[in-house]
């Protein structure tokens, strides 16, 4: 079997995602309003004000806003993400989210290195991550796709369709 070095792109693009990622730091709650739980070792579930995310993170009616390395997350309500990797895996709900930053979307790695803004959308028939401004890199699929202000990506095909910010909450943040 021969060996066959993968093409320079996309090299350089895991480099880069590698070194994004190797710069992360543990998520940190910084605000909560209403019903913001995290879960501890043992599976169980606490109310949080702030504080270093070590398992979980879910809200209620409420919402968080946790920094990731330099970068901020806002969760939505009725919303649910996990620690993995000293990286914010956002599982399932409303996230809004300001780069530079690295997390992962339903195990996916995405990593924005420049500043920008994406929504995430990851309850209902929908799960996509839109970007509002920037761009981002994201692990899809066994692929790296890069998508840019103005795009959206859906999770399940991994198409590309243009997008247009229409609802309030995320225009609001």
């Amino acid at each position: 079997m021969r060996f066959r070095p993968a093409p320079l792109h996309l090299a350089l693009t895991l480099a880069a995602m590698t070194h994004a990622s190797s710069l992360a730091a543990a998520p940190t709650l910084e605000r909560a309003q209403g019903r913001v739980e995290t879960q501890r070792a043992g599976a169980t579930w606490t109310p949080q004000a702030t504080g270093e995310i070590t398992q979980g993170l879910r809200t209620g009616a409420g919402r968080a806003d946790l920094r990731a390395d330099t970068g901020q997350i806002t969760v939505g309500s009725v919303s649910h993400l996990r620690r993995y990797l000293d990286e914010a895996d956002l599982l399932q709900g409303r996230f809004y989210l300001r780069g530079p930053v690295a997390v992962h979307v339903q195990g996916n790695h995405l990593v924005m290195d420049r500043p920008g803004a994406l929504r995430a959308d990851l309850d209902g028939p929908v799960r996509r991550v839109a970007l509002l401004s920037g761009q981002a890199r994201l692990d899809l699929l066994g692929q790296i796709v890069t998508v840019r202000a103005g795009q959206q990506i859906d999770l399940r095909s991994g198409q590309i369709t243009p997008f247009q910010e229409t609802d309030p909450w995320y225009a609001a943040q």
